[in-house]
């Protein structure tokens, strides 16, 4: 009998961020977002049609984290897995600590600053729960879907 072995799944995006921002708020995939996470093993696809506000930073915060920025790749991943949590049969396959630790690998493959990474990861377990409970209760934490 022939052993096969699987090779781990190495973080990285297998295409490019595209949103129709003509639109504005919220923003709308118009291609598919492709992403390997080495924290679930697994690769995430986010649909085209698929609706982001990006990074969910509260304005008071936004001189130090800007909405838009270098994370923005992360913060979609990040969205769809808040809002479907790769469901199994309609039931999440994912817990929200799993999802918070993808956005932080995706962070660090989208290059953002260590400090910047470590301060929107602590944020989002601090204050994601709300938006965490809302998707599992069928509601978009900001009204957009």
């Amino acid at each position: 009998m022939t052993m096969m072995t699987v090779e781990p799944i190495v973080a990285g995006f297998h295409s490019r961020l595209i949103v129709n921002a003509f639109k504005g708020f919220p923003y709308e995939l118009i291609e598919p977002l492709v992403y390997d996470s080495a924290v679930l093993q697994e690769r995430i696809e986010v649909p085209e049609g698929f609706l982001t506000d990006f990074a969910s930073i509260p304005w008071m915060f936004w001189k130090i984290l800007p909405k838009d920025g270098p994370y923005n790749p992360a913060a979609v991943i990040h969205d769809f897995l808040y809002a479907d949590a790769l469901k199994v049969q309609g039931e999440p396959s994912i817990t929200r600590e799993q999802a918070d630790k993808v956005l932080d690998e995706a962070m660090g493959v989208c290059k953002v600053a260590g400090w910047r990474r470590w301060l929107i990861y602590r944020a989002v377990r601090l204050g994601g729960g709300g938006a965490w409970n809302a998707y599992r209760a069928g509601r978009h934490p900001n009204g957009i879907i």
